[in-house]
């Protein structure tokens, strides 16, 4: 960070009641104020850019690390750029956000429910420089308030000043919207109670007519209902006939198919009498394959025992000589078995083959006989369908002139029923419309809108009335918090003390004066002989004098109210500035006064005249471009 390299620089801020932090000019000083403001408030103490706090060697990595306690918890704020990150840790713990933070961001949750103080009240109280710090005196009246308002733990009344404007604004806007809607709920009950006497009128003529309308169309309903009944009585004996002479035609055909199917059945039956069963032949010629390949086997062995006698005169086993008298009779033998197995074969194959032809003679006068049974089903399918065919004509033929006449006498009935339904739906819709009418939904609703915009208007009333006494609240409520109400009561109270402590730190600093800050926040010093000055009527040691009494006032006053209690104080080249040296002495006399809890660092760059009045001193020096701190002085 700025002149900070990359080894972590730590201060430890409650060492000592008193320190004094020297170096030259450049040397990382303020470095401290920065890295402070910034872990804290996201903002260095003096003017830089974001960028331009990151180390220009190191490039990045730049960590600030602030450890502090409030009450029993303990807190640690770390912040880094390059690359950013923000986080709050509490009694070693990522913060995990109390359920009073709600919605808040980390920063605002920091400053608001932690810290309790912002960043423009926090260099007003803790820190003092000149880079940033504007003496309460070169405030304009507004931000002497603001101030004031912090330290005295008041600023709540001007929020509610502020929402209690709204309110006010919101009041209003309701008493004129609610004048809007009496006016417009009175007229709209005027015309519904005029609608509800014409839908009255209405009702009653309706009834009246539609009831004639009933009436007639009962008489046309009376009229229909004989004649729906002859011509049902007709299409009846129609359908009878019809119905008859179908049957009696269907019987026919059918009685003629049964007679085929017994002539077809007959000679199908004949012809696959005549089929040939060769499933045992086919079982022998089977069962000759394995005995042809046992004698083919033994003709294979005796054979290459043949060949070896014939071709050997010794044994491949003992390698004795064989005799030649057992030579001559084993191939004898089998020579003569050979001779018998090819025999064999040669019987067997022939009667194989005789097997194969009564098969094939057999399959194929099978495949005659079913093709005389296929062309047999051939024909009588036909003739069925034929039967069928002429049935169906004859059928069509004779009911012709009956369906002719049901289609007639069924027309007939449909347009007297259908005349009939549409009279009674009409008779159905025209009663219930009676009803509706007498039962008056219409009216009803138009009624119970009546009463809905009386009920309106009930509350309309009582809501204006309520708004009312709401704006007399607001009002009373708007002059106990303007500026002249209770904030200046409660300022009233403290001025006392604080003017006396301001004065009180005026002569500890060898500076008699009487300061008197009124209620306007206007400022009144009397010299010694009395006469009325203002702030910028003294010299630039003496306004020091003023701005630091005032700091430590406010410092006091906090402290009291406990709107910003803290033990730290860091005043940034105050004693190098416009005091002299007397001012200087009674200046740091004062700070070793505050108390042991108070921890106070004075920055200076000058010489080390004011060492031996601080109980702990350190020492900021530039290390090859790089601020250190060297230790203890």
């Amino acid at each position: 960070m700025l002149s900070t390299g990359n080894q972590a620089t730590v201060l430890q801020l409650n060492k000592s009641p008193t320190t004094l932090v020297l170096g030259l000019n450049g040397s990382g000083k303020s470095t401290m104020l920065d890295a402070l403001c910034f872990a804290l408030f996201k903002k260095p103490f003096r003017k830089i850019k974001k960028d331009q706090i990151v180390n220009s060697i190191n490039g990045g990595d730049c960590v600030m690390e602030v450890e502090f306690d409030i009450g029993t918890h303990t807190f640690k704020v770390r912040r880094g750029i390059k690359p950013d990150f923000f986080e709050i840790y509490e009694n070693g713990n990522i913060e995990p956000r109390h359920a009073a933070a709600g919605q808040k961001d980390d920063q605002a949750y920091l400053e608001e429910d932690i810290l309790k103080v912002g960043y423009e009240s926090f260099i007003q109280i803790v820190i003092l420089g000149n880079a940033r710090y504007v003496p309460f005196m070169q405030l304009d009246a507004k931000q002497r308030r603001s101030f004031i308002e912090f330290i005295l733990d008041i600023g709540v009344f001007s929020v509610m000043s502020e929402i209690l404007k709204n309110k006010q604004k919101g009041i209003v806007t309701s008493l004129d919207t609610l004048a809007k809607d009496i006016a417009t709920n009175d007229e709209k009950l005027t015309l519904i109670e005029g609608f509800i006497k014409k839908l009255e009128q209405d009702r009653l003529k309706l009834t009246t007519d539609t009831q004639s309308q009933i009436d007639e169309q009962n008489k046309i309903i009376d009229g229909l209902l004989p004649e729906i009944e002859a011509v049902q009585t007709q299409l009846n004996g129609e359908n009878e006939r019809l119905i008859a002479t179908t049957e009696e035609l269907n019987e026919k055909a059918t009685a003629q198919i049964d007679a085929l199917q017994i002539s077809h059945d007959t000679a199908t039956e004949a012809l696959e009498s005549q089929i040939v069963d060769f499933s045992a032949v086919n079982n022998k010629l089977v069962g000759r394959s394995p005995v042809r390949n046992t004698l083919q086997q033994n003709l294979k062995s005796t054979q290459s025992t043949l060949d070896f006698y014939t071709k050997s005169d010794a044994c491949n086993t003992c390698k004795q000589k064989i005799q030649a008298d057992f030579k001559e009779t084993i191939i004898a033998e089998k020579t003569a078995k050979i001779a018998e197995i090819e025999d064999c074969l040669v019987k067997l194959d022939a009667t194989c083959e005789k097997y194969r032809q009564i098969i094939q003679d057999a399959k194929k006068t099978n495949a005659d006989l079913q093709l005389k049974i296929n062309k047999l089903a051939s024909e009588h399918q036909a003739a069925v369908r034929a039967i069928m065919s002429e049935s169906q004509t004859e059928i069509k033929t004779v009911t012709a002139s009956l369906q002719v006449s049901i289609r007639k006498l069924q027309a007939d009935l449909q347009t007297k029923q259908s005349a009939v339904s549409s009279a009674r739906g009409l008779v159905k819709k025209m009663q219930a419309d009676i009803k509706a009418a007498a039962v008056s939904s219409n009216i009803e609703e138009q009624r119970q809108k009546r009463l809905s915009f009386v009920a309106t208007e009930n509350r309309l009333d009582q809501e204006k009335s309520e708004a009312i006494e709401t704006r007399h609240f607001y009002d009373v409520a708007a002059v106990l918090l303007k500026d002249t109400g209770i904030k200046a009561a409660i300022i009233k109270q403290y001025l006392s003390t604080i003017n006396k402590l301001v004065n009180k730190y005026l002569t500890e600093m060898d500076f008699y004066v009487s300061f008197h800050l009124d209620e306007n926040f206007t400022e009144t010093i009397k010299s010694r002989h009395r006469d009325a000055l203002q702030y910028y009527s003294f010299s630039e040691g003496e306004k020091m004098r003023i701005d630091l009494a005032i700091l430590l006032t406010w410092r006091e006053v906090a402290h009291m109210k406990n709107s910003c209690s803290t033990n730290l104080l860091i005043l940034d080249e105050v004693i190098d500035s416009s005091l002299d040296h007397n001012g200087t002495d009674f200046f740091i006399c004062m700070l070793n006064q505050l108390g042991s809890n108070a921890n106070v660092f004075v920055i200076s760059h000058k010489n080390d005249a004011a060492l031996d009045k601080f109980k702990d001193t350190i020492r900021f020096e530039q290390i090859k471009n790089f601020s250190h701190i060297i230790g203890d002085v």
